[in-house]
């Protein structure tokens, strides 16, 4: 009983041993966009079509929701209005910064009426490393489920 506990963790290390995580790291540059300044749009209130002006910090967003209180000529009542305004081009930043990838596995499975047909599933879904395949019992007609990894590299 304790060789074959032994035997059982050896081979089980020895197979999570075998998939060191292989890493990486790129220098990527990243550009950012930068808006600020007035901007402006027109909001349907009371019947009427109203321009709704603001000034806009430095933001990242191209586009935002501006508002103002306009007042009802008839009522006298101030209501709020508001609508979806273009912020004005700033300037754009371009930092340069360093990305770490690491290559990763993914378990996927694919179902076929012949194991040649689950595995050709699992190449077009881009599976590099492929396994056995079982049939799956519960099904009518028969079908194989095979398994495989996709390994790809996976920004961190």
């Amino acid at each position: 009983m304790k060789k074959q506990l032994t035997a059982s963790l050896i081979l089980g290390l020895s197979s999570f041993a075998t998939f060191s995580q292989a890493c990486k790291t790129e220098v990527e540059s990243v550009t950012t966009k930068y808006y600020r300044g007035i901007a402006s749009c027109h909001a349907y209130v009371n019947g009427a079509f109203h321009h709704i002006e603001k000034y806009v910090p430095q933001t990242t967003q191209s586009r935002i929701y501006i508002g103002d209180w306009i007042t009802n000529p008839t009522t006298h009542r101030r209501e709020y209005a508001t609508c979806f305004a273009n912020v004005p081009f700033s300037h754009s930043d371009i930092k340069t910064i360093s990305v770490k990838y690491c290559k990763d596995k993914v378990l996927v499975e694919a179902r076929g009426i012949s194991p040649e047909q689950a595995k050709d599933f699992l190449r077009q879904r881009g599976a590099t490393e492929i396994g056995g395949c079982r049939p799956d019992f519960t099904d009518q007609p028969m079908h194989f489920i095979c398994a495989g990894y996709i390994v790809d590299w996976i920004k961190q």
